[in-house]
């Protein structure tokens, strides 16, 4: 296993960061398209009392398809910043809220290696 050696900071301009706002309950996001070879971070916060400890994502490529995320996607707990690096093959994520009646707000922000 290797491990990174190097600075990650924010990068800036167009489709630098985004927020899926007050996700609906048991609901899935729109995908989200950032491109190819991207790193980026991701947290998200309840918008109430949390019944579930956080979200669900799914990774994939616009131009084919990315899976719906579930309950039973990959999860990150709420208040988690999550690092993920999309590679050569994917460029989108999707994001699925397992709270049946609370919403869930999504920050994203791409990142650059010094």
């Amino acid at each position: 296993m290797s491990r990174q050696a190097s600075v990650l900071l924010p990068t800036s301009g167009t489709g630098s960061q985004g927020i899926i706002s007050a996700l609906a309950g048991v609901t899935a996001s729109a995908v989200q398209t950032l491109g190819k070879n991207q790193m980026f971070v991701i947290v998200g916060v309840c918008n109430g009392t949390a019944t579930t400890p956080g979200f669900h994502i799914t990774f994939g490529n616009s131009t084919t398809s990315v899976a719906v995320p579930t309950a039973t996607s990959y999860f990150i707990p709420f208040g988690q910043q999550t690092t993920f690096d999309l590679g050569p093959y994917q460029d989108s994520f999707q994001i699925f809220n397992a709270e049946a009646t609370n919403t869930v707000t999504v920050n994203w922000m791409k990142l650059s290696v010094e």
